[in-house]
């Protein structure tokens, strides 16, 4: 599959989390859950065979954090999802991570499809795609787009697409967490999320004010459209 990289897409100013003040947190850790809030195919992915009317993805999520050792993860672990023209993935929680005072987190989810169930090597070669970065210190624009695609890229002969990947920044900052920035990596664009990293969006409780903070991108690997979007909330 050939690869090009392509470039942040622009983010539109509208956004869910409201302009209430931001509660303010103690000076501790803070729990947060990762949450996919829907994955919707509106375009599938170039059809393996003229029978072919359906997607199977699935996510590669990759967790680096400044305290803490990388951590990745494949959702659904065991088969992958099976979704036709319009169909969508609902509310489910991808991963959870404590965040202490002046830490930081990046979090790292690829839309991955194909037919057969999970692989050991689905999460091997995106935890080492992970560690390379880790070491690396790159950002995930630019070069780093390069060493997910030298992993990533490695899938295709096992007969998967990639959909696309994106990066969320996450930041406790004296106690209060920030959704600092949504980056694209791979094949996509942001359509709602911080408007910069100076302002970004308060991460609060579920049900709390403001609500959960909620970030939107559409990804267009492999002829596909595909929109997917991601929340975080505090848990106890």
């Amino acid at each position: 599959m050939p690869w090009t990289r392509v470039p942040l897409g622009i983010v539109l100013p509208t956004m869910l989390a409201a302009a209430a003040p931001a509660p303010r947190q103690h000076a501790e850790a803070g729990r947060i859950t990762v949450n996919l809030a829907t994955l919707h195919v509106a375009r599938l992915s170039t059809a393996r065979s003229s029978g072919d009317s359906a997607d199977s993805p699935f996510l590669l999520l990759s967790l680096l954090q400044t305290s803490t050792p990388s951590l990745t993860r494949r959702v659904p672990d065991d088969a992958p999802w099976r979704l036709r023209t319009d169909a969508a993935v609902p509310s489910t929680p991808l991963l959870s991570m404590a965040l202490s005072p002046g830490d930081t987190a990046c979090v790292l989810v690829s839309v991955m499809e194909r037919e057969a169930p999970g692989s050991p090597r689905d999460t091997a070669l995106a935890s080492a795609s992970a560690q390379q970065l880790r070491r690396s210190g790159a950002p995930l624009l630019g070069p780093a787009s390069g060493i997910l695609a030298s992993s990533l890229g490695q899938l295709t002969p096992d007969g998967a697409n990639w959909i696309g990947s994106v990066s969320l920044l996450v930041t406790n900052e004296a106690g209060t967490i920030h959704w600092r920035r949504m980056e694209c990596v791979q094949y996509c664009s942001v359509l709602q999320g911080p408007p910069d990293a100076a302002s970004g969006m308060v991460v609060a409780p579920a049900g709390g004010h403001p609500p959960a903070a909620i970030g939107v991108f559409e990804l267009t690997g492999d002829s596909a459209i595909y929109h997917l979007a991601v929340s975080m909330t505090l848990t106890p």
